[in-house]
């Protein structure tokens, strides 16, 4: 699970066991937590398992595959080969994960009032292949994977890299929520937010002073003084 399977049948592809054999044990697991299942908040899919513990993950991803190096103290050689499976399946998925907790547990501080569940979906697009959503959020009356009853509320990018973040990823933001208001979901005005380990860039900042998105960086998500106003910017007109 922490190399990317997700499903009952690819786990037990890979430890040798039929999908049905393996229920009694993933629900062990689910119970005392040490692995979830995550839902698309839009779509009708299978749930996605994954390992709930980000330091499981490091421990199998990372220390178990170079633990000679580690013992003979090569770390550094070991940390270069494992530097991007840390980052995207390590530091990227728990950022993720931050980013949702961080939505639901005080979104409200900065301006969010209508906020229900928080998850992820992934969003079908003639232009692109498609689009994942790190955050989903719906009002607090929606149901979940009802299109005729689901407002979404705010629509999220989280990003760990150091790299800067830019308009750029406001204009995906912006392109997938008309997507979403195109395809017939209650999309319209909701928040557009990016969190993000790096600094933004100027004009990104600019476009938050806007009320355009929410900008949520380390200091925010860690119980700092907030760097950006509560984001207060207008529905998007019809």
């Amino acid at each position: 699970m922490a190399s990317g399977a997700a499903t009952p049948t690819q786990i037990g592809g890979l430890v040798g066991m039929g999908a049905k054999s393996l229920t009694y044990h993933l629900n062990i697991m689910k119970a005392a937590a040490f692995i979830r299942y995550d839902q698309d908040l839009l779509l009708q899919r299978k749930p996605v398992i994954t390992v709930a513990d980000p330091i499981v993950r490091f421990h199998d991803l990372i220390v178990r595959p170079n633990l000679v190096d580690f013992e003979m103290r090569e770390g550094s050689a070991a940390w270069e080969r494992s530097r991007e499976t840390f980052s995207s399946k390590v530091l990227g998925p728990h950022f993720e994960d931050l980013a949702r907790q961080w939505t639901l547990r005080y979104g409200r501080e900065r301006g969010l009032d209508d906020i229900g569940q928080v998850g992820t979906t992934t969003v079908p697009c003639r232009e692109h292949r498609g689009h994942e959503v790190d955050v989903v959020a719906l009002g607090r009356e929606s149901r979940a994977r009802d299109k005729r009853a689901a407002r979404i509320t705010l629509l999220g990018e989280a990003k760990a890299t150091n790299k800067s973040r830019t308009t750029a990823d406001l204009r995906r933001l912006e392109h997938i929520r008309d997507v979403l208001c195109a395809q017939g979901w209650d999309a319209e005005g909701c928040a557009l937010a990016l969190y993000a380990r790096s600094e933004p860039a100027p004009d990104l900042v600019a476009a938050a002073k806007e009320g355009r998105v929410l900008l949520v960086g380390m200091t925010e998500m860690y119980g700092g003084t907030p760097a950006q106003a509560p984001l207060t910017g207008p529905p998007r007109p019809r």
